[in-house]
């Protein structure tokens, strides 16, 4: 029998981390999938703006979650998209937008429908172009198990949500 070496032994060990390590899977459940609607949102006096706002929802027969973010704020000349990962229980969206010329935001309206979610205890992150590190993310949990429709916001009192 062929004797391995002790060098042979510690690359075979560090190979097998990475590979454990690059092979995790960020979306646990592989089958979720997001649709997006982005509408400006028309400003009236009875328009609340100094808010950053999601609503959800959850359609436990069809297994989707609703979110709606109202007040997202987005350069206006800008070709506006998001993505989604599921790891764990967290859900984590990011807002993006395509870099331009134009330099004024207005608020949008963002309706996010994950599909194949199955119900449990999420913690739900959204990071927004113009909420910078300093800023109170929109981050809160929901447990669909116990409640499955409910609104979180953060007061935002400066351009472009306030005064």
């Amino acid at each position: 029998m062929k004797k391995i070496s002790k060098n042979s032994i510690l690359i075979i060990t560090v190979f097998s981390v990475f590979i454990a390590f690059s092979c995790e899977k960020a979306i646990t459940n592989s089958s979720a999938d997001i649709k997006l609607e982005f509408r400006k949102i028309q400003k009236t006096k009875s328009t609340k703006l100094s808010s950053d706002i999601v609503e959800f929802r959850y359609d436990e027969m069809n297994q989707v979650l609703y979110l709606t973010h109202s007040n997202a704020a987005f350069n206006s000349c800008s070709k506006v998209s998001a993505n989604f990962k599921v790891i764990g229980n967290e859900i984590v969206i990011s807002e993006t937008e395509s870099k331009n010329n134009c330099h004024a935001l207005d608020l949008f309206e963002v309706h996010f429908a994950i599909q194949n979610l199955e119900k449990g205890n999420y913690s739900v992150v959204i990071n927004e172009p113009y909420v910078h590190l300093s800023l109170e993310k929109l981050r809160f949990k929901i447990d669909l198990n116990k409640k499955t429709s409910g609104y979180f916001l953060v007061k935002r009192n400066f351009y472009p949500w306030g005064n």
